[in-house]
């Protein structure tokens, strides 16, 4: 059908999005540039939209006046449906770039979400063995040890949130939160282990002093 793209552009006969397929060029392309203007750099750059912009033949001129008055006018609808065509094709690169780029970013945030959930637990568990230790000494000391994997997974957890900001602005608000989230999490963790070598300190001057007092009896 050598109208088609005409025919689904017209859309509702009883209100129109435009009646004469010179008109609907016309108001296409105007709208297909405010749709480009509006869109995500990002989806422009990959689908080449602006590069595609450029190679749309121009829109053909209606006939003169003159014309009309002497003979019937004729108008070319293959070459104004390839137009059309033409348009309709960048819009839906676009749109294309624009859902691979949010499915990025969704698959992202997910992630975040569970390094976020991972991060929490591991420095909860830490604090537990520290509460509830089965041997004062090493659960402490095991806490020094763990210290840089529990800033690790905090920092794993803010980057991935950060990345989904870049591909998606619209998880901005939940990424704000997480990363406070995660920061809070990195400095709990620091107060622990700065606890932790306060404990192993003192456990320390205690084995001193009972050695010291050791000494003394044998004396």
């Amino acid at each position: 059908m050598p109208s088609l793209e005409w025919n689904i552009l017209i859309g509702n006969r009883d209100k129109p999005y435009c009646t004469k397929i010179h008109d609907c060029v016309v108001r296409r392309r105007e709208d297909i540039k405010i749709y480009l203007a509006g869109a995500n750099p990002v989806d422009r750059l990959t689908s080449k939209a602006d590069e595609l912009i450029k190679t749309v033949p121009a829109t053909p001129k209606l006939p003169s006046s003159s014309m009309i008055a002497f003979k019937s006018p004729t108008i070319q609808i293959l070459d104004y449906e390839q137009i059309l065509l033409s348009l309709r094709d960048i819009e839906r690169a676009v749109e294309a770039a624009k859902a691979t780029r949010e499915d990025r970013a969704k698959n992202l945030w997910n992630e975040a979400v569970k390094a976020r959930d991972g991060a929490l637990i591991y420095v909860n568990n830490n604090q537990d063995n520290i509460n509830h230790p089965t041997d004062v000494a090493v659960d402490n000391q095991l806490v020094i040890q763990r210290y840089p994997e529990m800033v690790r997974l905090s920092n794993v957890a803010i980057g991935l949130a950060t990345n989904a900001v870049k591909e998606d602005s619209t998880y901005k608000g939940n990424a704000d939160g997480l990363i406070k989230t995660m920061n809070d999490n990195i400095q709990h963790a620091a107060n622990m282990k700065k606890a932790t070598s306060a404990t192993l300190s003192a456990i320390e001057r205690a084995q001193f002093e009972a050695m010291r007092m050791d000494r003394m009896r044998v004396r």
